[in-house]
């Protein structure tokens, strides 16, 4: 693969990582609207929605749908789960911490199954 390629086909994938993050943003604040009965949040979540579908049509120009929505599911229950944790101080057991690596190694077979 040629660099300009090479380049090219990290622009797919920047925009899949920019999917991931709007969605996970866009989680937050459904969460913080309280069943979208505050007008800003509520705002800032259908935005953020609408941001993160139309980046995600942008990478599957580029990147296999497979692939594509089982990286961007994982990932975003990754960035989920820690906002979660973090920020809503929500608890993590051991079984959701092996759901998540079941997550994972499920999101590494789909890609390494695509390049075959």
């Amino acid at each position: 693969m040629t660099p300009p390629e090479r380049m090219t086909e990290m622009i797919y994938y920047f925009f899949l990582v920019l999917a991931i993050l709007f969605e996970c943003g866009g989680t937050y604040f459904m969460k913080v609207s309280d069943g979208f009965s505050h007008l800003w949040s509520s705002i800032a979540c259908l935005s953020l929605y609408g941001a993160c579908f139309f980046v995600f049509s942008k990478a599957l120009k580029g990147i296999p749908l497979s692939v594509a929505y089982a990286s961007w599911g994982a990932l975003g229950i990754v960035l989920a789960t820690a906002v979660s944790a973090v920020i809503f101080h929500e608890p993590i057991n051991a079984m959701m911490i092996i759901g998540i690596i079941i997550c994972i190694a499920g999101v590494i077979l789909v890609n390494i199954g695509s390049s075959h």
